[in-house]
């Protein structure tokens, strides 16, 4: 069973996204924030994906990814977004998916993510 990390610190749409990729088979961790995250990847190598928001306090989903990426990990990351952005200047991000999410979308990338890994 794969394992994924959701971070957004709007608690009902990191459950629901939990909720959702539970009931697919996936295992779910959860962190409120960029910081949260990063604690937990630290600690915890066993996680296969990262999806993150991109706008969060403390540390964007942006900030997560470029500093796992100095770390040398190669974990696949989706970031959600509410604009479009200059999103080609970031390649340490696997996916941007623009909201509102579209959870067949999450799913259909997880498993690309998740194959090539």
């Amino acid at each position: 069973m794969s394992r994924i990390l959701v971070v957004d610190d709007e608690e009902k749409i990191r459950h629901l996204l939990a909720t959702f990729l539970e009931k697919n088979g996936y295992e779910v961790i959860q962190s409120a924030n960029g910081e949260e995250a990063l604690e937990v990847l630290e600690k915890d190598a066993s996680i296969d994906l990262l999806i993150t928001d991109n706008r969060m306090p403390k540390l964007t989903g942006v900030d997560v990814a470029r500093k796992l990426r100095e770390e040398k990990n190669d974990i696949p990351i989706i970031v959600f977004s509410g604009s479009l952005g200059s999103w080609d200047e970031i390649p340490e991000i696997n996916v941007i998916l623009l909201k509102p999410i579209n959870l067949d979308e999450v799913l259909d990338n997880i498993k690309t993510l998740l194959q090539k890994k």
